[in-house]
């Protein structure tokens, strides 16, 4: 339900949104910053978040 109302907040599709919460995509630099302004926080702090999530994840193909 949160998902919708950031997605709707920010003028995209529930499944942009999801993908973007699965890596499966990535926002535009545009599309972050107004992430980050509507969960309230820096720029840097989601990228940090997103850097720190992608690195727990396994490559591709193991």
């Amino acid at each position: 339900m949160i998902q919708k109302r950031v997605a709707e907040k920010m003028g995209v599709s529930e499944q942009t949104f999801h993908k973007w919460c699965k890596n499966i995509t990535q926002p535009s630099l545009e599309e972050a910053y107004l992430l980050s302004r509507i969960i309230g926080v820096s720029l840097e702090d989601l990228c940090e978040v997103v850097y720190e999530e992608t690195k727990k994840e396994p490559a591709h193909g193991e």
